[in-house]
């Protein structure tokens, strides 16, 4: 079962929870017509988000035998969270060398869009708003993503597991494509040529994740 599939049954439940609560007696008729109007939405709802995700979402590629997808489809941010402690970077150092000092890592991270969403207008209608709220879960969701190896980072250094500093960059606010469209040849130029001058600026490399 789909995430969405799931996200759509929890909404028909807790409507038709909230529907039924109203009154206590009810007759066969109205719990058929309930059940039936409880079908339409949620059949709207899935109709819905998959004309989205059709409308916006990356093509799927395979290349010498394997399937490349949207990394989004896994997690935007893979940091190694599912590791026991008995295989963090510091407990094997100890456990392998304990007379030496942990040396500190660094953690760097580069976001490829905005650290948080530029506003911007929407056209009415299902689709655009759908899509609109997708991606803005999406951003929000890989923004608190990002907080997990500060706190990683925090925890290594309180188990004495040695010391990380996270660092983490993405696309100023400042910045705005070339044209509309994913994958634009001009506006892809455009943030190849920003990356090197980012990475020659002085602050762009924050150390911080509010």
């Amino acid at each position: 079962m789909s995430r969405i599939t799931v996200l759509v049954t929890c909404l028909c439940v807790a409507l038709a929870a909230c529907s039924a609560s109203k009154r206590v007696t009810t007759t066969e008729q109205e719990l058929l017509a309930r059940r039936t109007q409880t079908q339409m939405f949620a059949r709207a709802m899935k109709v819905g988000v998959m004309e989205a995700l059709c409308k916006h979402a990356h093509k799927e590629r395979e290349a010498d035998g394997q399937l490349f997808v949207d990394g989004g489809t896994t997690s935007n941010i893979i940091y190694g969270g599912a590791l026991g402690r008995e295989g963090t970077f510091g407990a094997t150092w100890k456990r392998l060398d304990s007379n030496q000092p942990i040396p500190q890592l660094k953690h760097w991270e580069i976001m490829n869009d905005y650290g948080v969403s530029i506003p911007r207008t929407i056209q009415e209608g299902r689709p655009e708003i759908i899509t609109r709220s997708l991606e803005l879960s999406i951003r929000y969701s890989t923004l608190t993503s990002l907080r997990h190896p500060f706190a990683l980072a925090e925890l290594t250094q309180l188990r004495g597991d040695g010391e990380t500093e996270v660092c983490w960059t993405s696309i100023p606010d400042s910045w705005r494509p070339v044209n509309k469209g994913d994958f634009d040849g001009a506006t892809m130029r455009s943030l190849s040529d920003l990356g090197p001058k980012l990475a020659t600026e002085p602050g762009a490399w924050s150390t911080v994740c509010s």
